[in-house]
């Protein structure tokens, strides 16, 4: 085949392919090849809201990992912290016992202005080691980072009230993260839905 006829051939050929990726269906995992980051689909089966997630792991090899969850009308993050963040037999607001920081690509370390602990349905012990942010800013500047493939560090420091004996630092790269939105659908387009 002439060359000309082949550049032909494909140009229909990819005519015919979906511009996306199929998303994933319910309570499937996918690891985008290559990297540290996972898509997880989950919707609401009474109300069928798309509550999926991106997952981060932690690129120092810490038991940790960071979630972009579709909340609408919007979206959060979520640490899920290695060590323990606050003791659970003296429960204490998220923001005294421990204030978190993050930095895009290396750059000024700024302050998660809100956090609170999520607690679950009940005290566990993993319950103890899982913030979410409740700063609009934080949440858009760490996922337009993410977005374009940067790097995010979280540095988490203790306070006088917190059990951690010295600040912990985690990364996490975002490289991956717009094949990830693929499989969970873009959330259903939620975070255009929340402007």
């Amino acid at each position: 085949m002439r060359p000309h006829r082949l550049l032909a051939a494909l140009s229909l050929l990819s005519l015919s392919v979906p511009a996306f990726a199929a998303p994933l269906a319910q309570g499937q995992e996918y690891n985008v090849p290559g990297t540290k980051t996972w898509a997880w689909m989950h919707r609401d089966p009474e109300t069928g809201e798309n509550y999926s997630e991106v997952i981060f792991d932690d690129l120092n090899g810490k038991e940790a990992y960071l979630t972009f969850k579709c909340i609408y009308p919007g979206f959060t993050h979520l640490l899920f912290a290695d060590q323990p963040l606050f003791d659970l037999r003296t429960p204490t607001f998220a923001d005294s016992t421990v204030k978190v920081y993050y930095s895009v690509d290396g750059g000024e370390l700024r302050p998660v202005e809100s956090v609170n602990f999520e607690l679950g349905e009940e005290l566990t012990d993993l319950s103890n080691k899982v913030l979410s942010f409740n700063s609009r800013r934080a949440n858009e500047e760490i996922t337009k980072g993410l977005g374009r493939g940067a790097t995010v560090d979280l540095v988490i420091m203790p306070t006088s009230f917190s059990p951690m004996k010295s600040a912990t630092q985690y990364r996490f790269s975002g490289k991956g993260f717009f094949e990830a939105m693929e499989k969970i659908n873009f959330c259903d387009m939620q975070m255009m839905k929340a402007n």
